[in-house]
C-alpha cells in the first residue's frame, strides 16, 4: 500500500480546498493507498515562530503527531489557497513551526552544506486563487509556489515536487468545479499508482 499524507492548509474548513481534499483521497483509497488527512485548522498549536531558532519552542502535540505522519508518509500533497501570492498565514506557521533542524534538515558545521533528512519521499501541491494561474504564472512568478516547491520542501528532501494550479476560483461555474473535482480524483488515483 502506498502511504499518502494529505495536508488540507485552507484556514477554514468546509471550502473548495476540502472538496478537493476529499476527492483526491477518495481516488487514492480506490486505486489501493494508504490515506491520512491532516486539518490545519482543526490543529491546536501556536503558528508564531516566536523566537525563531535562538530559543526552543516546545512542539504541541498536534504537531508531535503531525511529524510522525510526514515520517510515515512516502507522498506528501498539499492543498491550501493563494492569498497575496503566497500560502495563508497558518499554514506558513505550521510549516515554520514543524520543519526544525534535526527533523527536517541538519546544517553542516562551518559550511554552506546541509542534510535533507526527508529525502525519498515526494509531493504534490495544489493550490486555488481568485486570479487567473496564468497572471500568477507570468506576472508573479508563482512566487507562493516557490516558496513552499523550493524553499520548503525541496529544501527537506521531497523529490520531485509538482503543482497544480486552479485559478479564477471566484468565476467558476458550477461544471467547471466539477470538472476540477473530476480532475483531482484521477490525480489521487495516478498518485496511488505512481509513488
Amino acid at each position: 500500500m502506498k502511504k499518502i499524507l494529505i495536508i488540507d492548509g485552507h484556514p477554514d474548513m468546509g471550502r473548495l480546498c476540502s472538496a478537493l481534499v476529499s476527492q483526491f483521497a477518495m481516488g487514492a483509497r480506490e486505486s489501493g493507498a494508504e490515506v491520512q488527512i491532516v486539518q490545519v485548522a482543526s490543529l491546536q498549536f501556536n503558528p508564531s515562530f516566536i523566537r525563531g531558532f535562538s530559543q526552543s519552542q516546545d512542539l504541541e502535540p498536534d504537531l508531535v503527531a503531525v511529524q510522525a505522519q510526514i515520517i510515515w508518509c512516502e507522498h506528501l500533497v498539499v492543498f491550501y489557497p493563494t492569498w497575496w501570492s503566497g500560502m495563508p498565514g497558518l499554514l506558513k506557521g505550521f510549516w515554520d513551526r514543524i520543519m526544525l533542524p534535526g527533523f527536517a534538515y541538519r546544517y553542516h558545521k562551518n559550511k554552506m552544506l546541509w542534510d535533507k533528512m526527508l529525502n525519498g519521499r515526494s509531493a504534490h501541491i495544489v493550490t486555488t486563487m481568485d486570479a487567473p494561474a496564468w497572471i500568477d504564472h507570468l506576472f508573479l512568478g508563482r512566487i507562493g509556489i516557490k516558496q513552499l516547491r523550493s524553499g520548503i520542501l525541496k529544501f527537506c528532501g521531497f523529490n520531485p515536487v509538482t503543482f497544480t494550479t486552479i485559478g479564477s476560483v471566484r468565476r467558476l461555474k458550477e461544471a467547471q468545479i466539477q470538472a476540477w473535482l473530476t480532475k483531482v480524483y484521477v490525480l489521487g488515483q495516478s498518485s496511488a499508482k505512481n509513488v
